[in-house]
């Protein structure tokens, strides 16, 4: 937890996760705790990006009451989203993601689509199709992904180059 401030007797304080889903007893318990100690729940912030994304790209940036969810684009950000079965494969492209790998034609090739969109290698689904603005949650990686290298499978975030290395026929 960090603290962002005080007035009188109230605590400002937020919490966030990233890099793998917090488990949703978890994020209640700490809900719990936050209502016994200051009377309220706190705001529970999460994103999703990787590396080659500067760490971030989508976030959710409002009060929500479970985990798993990736939220929306930030300013500047474009998603591409890739039916894939009954999921969707998250491409993105903005000004902060990397140009492309160093000295590498093969791998840059296969790491962007043919409209300049970085292939992320993650399943999303919306959280309601009825009403985007709920934001993404994740899914998995796509099967196409997951049934070329299985023991990778279960990785949250699986990056060109570890696609490559592993799965492709290359």
């Amino acid at each position: 937890m960090r603290i962002c401030g005080k007035s009188s007797s109230r605590i400002c304080a937020r919490l966030g996760y990233g890099g793998a889903l917090l488990p949703q007893p978890i994020w209640e318990r700490m809900q719990r705790v936050s209502v016994q100690e200051i009377g309220e729940q706190l705001p529970f912030g999460t994103g999703w990006g990787m590396t080659e994304t500067t760490a971030t790209g989508v976030a959710v940036y409002w009060n929500t009451v479970r985990t798993g969810l990736l939220g929306l684009p930030q300013p500047g950000v474009t998603l591409k989203l890739v039916p894939t079965g009954d999921r969707m494969e998250l491409r993105i492209k903005g000004p902060h993601i990397m140009s492309g790998y160093y000295k590498a034609d093969a791998l840059n090739a296969a790491a962007f689509d043919e409209e300049g969109y970085f292939r992320t290698g993650d399943a999303v689904r919306w959280v309601d199709p009825q009403r985007p603005i709920e934001g993404l949650e994740f899914a998995g990686v796509p099967p196409r992904i997951s049934s070329c290298c299985p023991e990778r499978g279960s990785r949250q975030a699986l990056c060109a180059e570890t696609w490559l290395r592993h799965c492709s026929p290359m």
